[in-house]
C-alpha cells in the first residue's frame, strides 16, 4: 500500500514539470466555443 502511495504521489508532483514544457502550446481548442453542446447527467443523492 505505501509503494501505491508513493507511486500516485509521485506522479501528482511530476505533472507541474511537464505542464511547463507546454507553456507555448495553444489551449483555444479545449474551451467550448460557440454552438457546442453536450450531454449531462447529475448524480446528487437523493435526499
Amino acid at each position: 500500500m505505501k509503494k501505491v502511495f508513493g507511486i500516485i504521489l509521485a506522479a501528482a508532483l511530476a505533472m507541474p514539470m511537464f505542464a511547463e514544457t507546454d507553456a507555448k502550446a495553444d489551449y483555444s481548442d479545449w474551451l467550448p466555443k460557440q454552438g457546442d453542446w453536450n450531454i449531462q447527467i447529475g448524480m446528487d443523492p437523493l435526499a
